[in-house]
């Protein structure tokens, strides 16, 4: 591409004085160029959704990240999609969700379930009816979702009147009791991988 488009600056110098091979060379160098702007305005392919998808839902993600911040890491990229206000349960007061059309719930998994202050936020709220609700965590152990640890906050969310709409669980670094003496699991996790499938899961919730 370059060496054709010297060779059309000769061209120009050669022919300047003869109009028809001056039009035609003009207009190959022309097209040359432009073809070299549109190549390099072309979006990135990004694998991952980093942008905020406009939507009209108002939506607050309730989160409690205790140790390495892993569930702070997967809650703030899915807010990044949605757009919404992060809180802790000592943040928020119960009645303020009335306020928001979606709300997400996370934390990291303790003991097979969601972290206590989390739980303890959700048994306090009045009931909700129909209000929309996702739930995510991280967790050391890679089953994830198939081993069900989600269910003792799904009960009472449910109880309460959410209408669950999905989940996400991804693994995160754990170094907590006996896995000190071998350094953890999981470290480096969440890695960019795991934060673009939780900001792909929050484009998904858009249109839930």
């Amino acid at each position: 591409m370059i060496k054709k488009t010297l060779g059309s600056l000769k061209y120009l110098y050669r022919f300047k004085k003869k109009p028809v091979m001056a039009i035609r060379t003009y207009t190959d160098f022309y097209t040359i160029i432009l073809v070299l702007l549109a190549g390099s305005c072309q979006e990135p392919s990004d694998r991952y959704v980093t942008v905020h998808e406009t939507n009209n839902m108002k939506t607050l993600i309730v989160y409690v990240s205790v140790h390495h911040q892993n569930t702070l890491k997967i809650a703030k990229s899915m807010a990044e999609v949605l757009n919404a206000n992060l809180k802790t349960p000592l943040e928020i007061k119960p009645e303020e969700l009335n306020n928001y059309d979606l709300i997400g719930f996370g934390s990291g998994i303790y003991m097979w379930k969601h972290h206590k202050d989390l739980l303890m936020f959700v048994e306090n709220l009045s009931d909700i009816a129909g209000k929309k609700a996702f739930i995510f965590s991280t967790s050391g152990d890679p089953r994830g979702r198939k081993a069900n640890w989600h269910k003792a906050l799904r009960d009472r969310l449910l109880d309460k009147g959410f209408n669950i709409i999905d989940e996400f669980n991804c693994v995160g670094w754990d170094n907590n009791g006996l896995l000190k003496i071998i350094g953890g699991i999981n470290k480096g996790r969440p890695n960019d991988q795991d934060l673009g499938n939780a900001r792909n899961f929050a484009k998904d919730l858009l249109t839930a």
